[in-house]
């Protein structure tokens, strides 16, 4: 089953933290900045080999894609 806490995502939420969502290559240890934001859940999703799609709220569809 899974779990969730809601107190702590409503923490999350209030706290004002910045997330940022980064791809790292393993082998190379590379790091690759896709997108940052203010507590906001980025729900990253691959829809082809090498394109990205994640939440993005600044965008009118709410959801943004980045070819990798």
């Amino acid at each position: 089953p899974v779990f969730y806490e809601v107190e702590m995502e409503e923490e999350f939420m209030a706290s004002g933290r910045t997330v940022t969502l980064t791809l790292i290559d393993l082998p190379t240890g590379q790091a690759q900045t896709i997108a940052t934001a203010t507590t906001q859940e980025f729900n990253p999703q691959w829809i082809d080999v090498d394109t990205l799609e994640y939440n993005d709220y600044t965008d009118s569809s709410g959801r943004a894609t980045k070819k990798i």
